[in-house]
């Protein structure tokens, strides 16, 4: 594969990625119960970073992991106009 394929792969992977995170925001701020989305959400975050860390994973997997909560969990912005 050439490094414009390997490119456009990564930079559609991105986009899903991106549309995914948007998509589990919006759920979790229109959750009835948003705080406790939000504490199951990142109660498996946290254990799916911590299997990822006791493995032999790249250095960016591992980070990307660990700092997920910061890209798929809902401010609370969010979820104040999800429940107008």
């Amino acid at each position: 594969m050439n490094l414009e394929a390997l490119q456009a792969q990564i930079d559609n992977l991105n986009g899903r990625l991106t549309a995914t995170q948007s998509a589990v925001r919006a759920l979790i701020a229109c959750h009835p119960n948003p705080e406790k989305a939000i504490e199951i959400v990142a109660e498996h975050l946290d254990r799916y970073a911590g299997l990822a860390l006791a493995k032999d994973v790249p250095d960016e997997l591992a980070d990307a992991m660990s700092n997920a909560d910061k890209h798929i969990l809902p401010t609370d912005e969010e979820i104040e106009r999800a429940q107008r």
